[in-house]
């Protein structure tokens, strides 16, 4: 029984942990515009090294 209600629970959630709005189109998304700044994220080197913006 606890299967059955783990997989539904899984099967069910990525709605509610969606990230952000995502554009109805290609022409609702733009780039970032002059002068504004892009968020602080880390990103992986191809070594897996931690690299910043």
């Amino acid at each position: 029984m606890f299967r059955y209600l783990l997989i539904a629970l899984l099967l069910l959630s990525p709605p509610l942990f969606a990230a952000g709005e995502i554009a109805a189109s290609a022409a609702e998304v733009h780039p970032l515009l002059l002068g504004s700044e892009a968020p602080d994220v880390v990103l992986k080197t191809l070594d897996g090294k931690d690299t910043t913006l």
